[in-house]
């Protein structure tokens, strides 16, 4: 299937105008020549790409999927040119830095902040994946820094620094009025429960200790498996369910319809490790590495 920037251009501005004239217009091409190359492309594609009608036209279920795929490859290609122009300003380095969702809400700055002061050149992407791909990401050096909440090896794999972040429950006030300096396991196991898709180490825990009520184990309540923290925390908003989180995920949340209860301290800390390849190539990993 042949095709160029113009025509995926085209058809977006086609999609989000409703008129062919308008959208051609948008891309400065004349209505002859918008009308050929939306020819070519359903031609090539063996499938009509817009019904018309009055008012205009609307994408047709062939259309809609190669509108998506044409927003995938033009928001591809803006980031590429962005990336080059970055480059283009100075940078000289980049770090690629994977992490757990539910480490995502924490404050990973604090433990490359040293080495970020020497590299005025450098620029950082953060991608979430599920534990086991971070550690082979940074296994097989397809990142440079990887940050975990669970106790997760490698021998290809270096941790290079580890602290605990403190992690509190977020309630609907509604469920919870009462006043609690802070709130206990066995208390907290008996509330329904929003989860992350890839579960802490705090979730896992909670998870597999269940609760018990006269000597009868009951599994954890969950009510709904949500992808991020921000999402766990509208859930809690809603009343769906308790979210235990980090209390730094919550430094810019209005308390309105929840309540932040701190967890007892016997289990409200829980280790974040960063992790680097063991023979990493990378000046700033290898920094971290030899911190």
């Amino acid at each position: 299937m042949k095709y160029d920037i113009t025509d995926l251009k085209l058809l977006l501005a086609v999609a989000d105008s409703g008129h062919v004239i308008a959208g051609g217009a948008a891309c400065c091409l004349t209505a002859s020549a918008t009308r050929l190359r939306l020819q070519h492309l359903e031609a090539m594609l063996g499938a009509t790409l817009f019904d018309q009608h009055p008012r205009g036209v609307t994408a047709t279920v062939a259309g809609v999927a190669l509108i998506e795929h044409a927003r995938r490859c033009m928001a591809a290609l803006n980031a590429l040119r962005i990336d080059l122009a970055r480059h283009a300003d100075g940078v000289t380095s980049r770090l690629r830095l994977v992490t757990t969702p539910s480490c995502a809400g924490v404050n990973m700055v604090d433990g490359l902040r040293a080495v970020f002061a020497d590299c005025a050149g450098l620029t950082v992407t953060v991608e979430e994946h599920p534990a086991n791909q971070v550690v082979a990401l940074v296994a097989s050096h397809g990142a440079d820094v990887g940050v975990l909440d669970l106790d997760l090896h490698h021998d290809d794999m270096l941790v290079c620094a580890d602290s605990h972040v403190e992690h509190v429950a977020l309630i609907p006030k509604a469920w919870y009025p009462a006043v609690k300096l802070q709130v206990g396991l066995d208390d907290c196991r008996l509330w329904p429960h929003v989860v992350l898709n890839h579960r802490s180490a705090i979730q896992q825990f909670l998870a597999c200790g269940a609760s018990q009520d006269n000597g009868i184990r009951h599994a954890l309540d969950i009510r709904a498996t949500v992808p991020s923290h921000a999402a766990m925390i509208a859930m809690a908003e809603a009343q769906v369910g308790v979210g235990v989180l980090p209390r730094s995920a919550l430094r810019h949340h209005q308390f309105e319809r929840t309540r932040m209860v701190a967890l007892d301290a016997s289990w409200a800390s829980w280790p974040i490790r960063l992790c680097v390849p063991r023979r990493s190539g990378h000046s700033v990993a290898g920094g971290l590495a030899c911190a």
